[in-house]
């Protein structure tokens, strides 16, 4: 696989794929400033990464997507860390974590502070019908654009459906299932993907 310089973008003979540290920095800054929670910013990582800058292939970002849903703790944190690895070591998990949380920690906290001011006031009552719905809207989005992969009759739609059904319908532990559909794709989609 071609590496990819830092500074130009372009393919350079040699192993893996870069991004210089300052350009992870960055994107991943960019990418936690956009609204709409871990998911729609996990889609934004894809277009950028997959379809923009051709660093990764599909498989690849969702392989480590998928890793990053199965650990305990914030899906988007684990993938960030993961990306941030893949790209440039331990310190590279450490600018990409710093260039996702950064957006959401000044904000956070003062959010909590104006929720402590307005508590009990009307003002309130209007997020139920102006953000609730703005962001559903954005988390669709998201949830379109990362299920484009297995929206199409194959195994791992079966796959999603099984654990979809096994939750809702017969109250099945998630962490069981997500262990059994692990099981499932390794025995029946062995060797049918490449590496990507």
């Amino acid at each position: 696989m071609p590496q990819v310089t830092a500074r130009t973008g372009t393919a350079a003979p040699g192993g893996g794929q870069k991004i210089g540290l300052l350009a992870l920095f960055w994107l991943f800054l960019r990418a936690g400033l956009n609204f709409g929670g871990g998911l729609a910013i996990t889609g934004l990582l894809m277009d950028e990464l997959v379809e923009r800058r051709r660093l990764l292939t599909r498989p690849q970002f969702l392989s480590l997507y998928g890793l990053a849903r199965i650990l305990p703790g914030g899906t988007l944190t684990a993938h960030a860390i993961a990306l941030g690895y893949r790209f440039g070591g331990l310190t590279g998990s450490v600018v990409a974590l710093a260039g996702v949380v950064l957006p959401v920690l000044v904000p956070a906290l003062a959010l909590a502070a104006l929720y402590e001011q307005l508590r009990g006031s009307p003002v309130l009552d209007l997020v139920p019908v102006t953000l609730l719905p703005a962001g559903v809207a954005l988390l669709f989005g998201a949830v379109l654009t990362l299920g484009k992969e297995i929206a199409r009759p194959s195994l791992e739609l079966a796959i999603a459906v099984a654990g979809f059904v096994g939750v809702l319908a017969f109250g099945a532990h998630p962490g069981i299932l997500l262990m059994l559909g692990g099981v499932a794709g390794a025995v029946f989609l062995r060797g049918e993907k490449g590496s990507g």
